[in-house]
């Protein structure tokens, strides 16, 4: 899987810039206004609701993991479209992931009583399948993840 680009903070190309506190309910807003603004740009629905669905698992997240015990911060969430992919940039001043990455999570095992299925590990095993890549890094006290996701069928395929 190759690495999105950081988006060039010149760039000048068309995109949403949104920033927020990292509560639920200003999450649940951000959500909502990408999901109008990705109707512009974004024509086919099934890309749409999967871009939707990783971004709600990344803002979650954000929200419950990289600002937990300690108070809600701001999150800036950028989007915009280059050629055939849809990017979605988040960058936020929580707690860097563990071990410095995205975790890799290939499968989730779904069989047995449902009172012994995991609370959680859900979210980046679906961010990884939505997505075409993915980026992290932790800059100066910053989390910055780009992910990348297909907005017209990849030809090479």
């Amino acid at each position: 899987m190759n690495s999105p680009p950081f988006r060039d903070q010149t760039d000048a190309g068309s995109g949403c810039d949104l920033t927020f506190t990292a509560t639920d309910i200003e999450a649940r807003y951000i959500i909502q206004t990408i999901e109008q603004w990705l109707k512009g740009p974004v024509q086919d629905p099934e890309p749409r609701t999967d871009i939707v669905i990783a971004v709600s698992e990344a803002l979650n997240n954000i929200v419950e993991h990289a600002y937990a015990r300690q108070s809600p911060g701001p999150v800036k969430v950028c989007l915009y479209v280059v050629g055939t992919s849809a990017f979605v940039e988040f960058q936020d001043n929580g707690h860097p992931l563990p071990d410095g990455e995205p975790p890799v999570v290939d499968g989730i095992d779904l069989s047995g009583p449902i009172e012994t299925l995991p609370e959680g590990g859900f979210g980046w095993f679906l961010i990884r399948k939505l997505v075409r890549s993915l980026r992290y890094e932790r800059l100066e006290g910053r989390n910055r993840l780009v992910l990348e996701f297909a907005i017209v069928p990849d030809q090479a395929s």
